[in-house]
């Protein structure tokens, strides 16, 4: 079973797929809106959904919802160290609590050291698959950090060549913004829980993700997540 990562119109969801042909191994796809809806076999109302999304980003600037992702990172100072003193020295390689150091979780790949002073770093987690051959390791990782221009904020990396995925995506909604590669944009939250400016690029199969939080939403912080993004894709 591989994994595949469909970008429908505006951000990449992740879901698995046993037999898609259409997608070639450690490249990226590009299909039309439609051909996606296809291969996804979206329902009317998804379409619509999505539809409704793509209108509100135009618009208003970000998708309104209650976004508990925001309210997360808004909160997530305390929680991390909580987390951290909680279950500090975990031996089990595949726990995915925060841990203070890269070091502490098993890597399937090697992982560059963000541009963020230590001190600004809350925490490091493991995300993706937890492989055990021909490599063993996870082939992700997420690093929690506070940021001067914004809030707190996560970035996430995910080697999906080493789990045998591919990615597929809508060439409507493809902007080479970061390092000139496929980029997607998105800001999603409201008043009450606080709102998300999410940036995702692709270097191939390997994913990136920035994902920032304010308590109000501010017109200029995408641009300010987008500055961070091309900083940490320099690195």
């Amino acid at each position: 079973m591989k994994k595949i990562i469909l970008t429908t119109l505006l951000l990449p969801s992740l879901c698995l797929a046993s037999s898609q042909n259409t997608y070639k191994k450690d490249t990226i796809t590009l299909l039309s809106k439609d051909e996606m809806a296809k291969i996804m076999a979206e329902p009317p109302e998804l379409r619509a959904q999505m539809e409704s999304r793509k209108k509100q980003m135009e618009e208003k600037g970000y998708i309104e919802n209650d976004n508990k992702y925001a309210s997360f990172l808004l909160n997530l100072k305390q929680s991390a160290k909580d987390e951290i003193r909680a279950y500090y020295g975990t031996q089990f390689k595949e726990d995915t609590h925060l841990k203070t150091q890269p070091s502490e979780i098993k890597l399937a790949f090697e992982f560059k050291k963000l541009p963020i002073h230590e001190k600004n770093i809350l925490g490091y987690a493991p995300i993706g698959t937890y492989l055990k051959n021909p490599v063993e390791g996870w082939n992700g990782i997420k690093v929690f950090f506070m940021d001067k221009d914004t809030s707190i904020c996560a970035y996430e990396f995910t080697d999906l060549k080493l789990s045998n995925g591919g990615v597929m995506m809508a060439k409507e909604n493809v902007k080479n913004i970061v390092g000139k590669k496929p980029t997607f944009l998105s800001v999603e939250g409201s008043d009450q829980s606080g709102y998300v400016y999410s940036v995702t690029w692709y270097d191939q199969l390997k994913t990136n993700r920035v994902d920032c939080s304010t308590e109000k939403y501010q017109k200029n912080t995408l641009d300010k997540v987008i500055a961070l993004s091309n900083k940490i894709n320099r690195r």
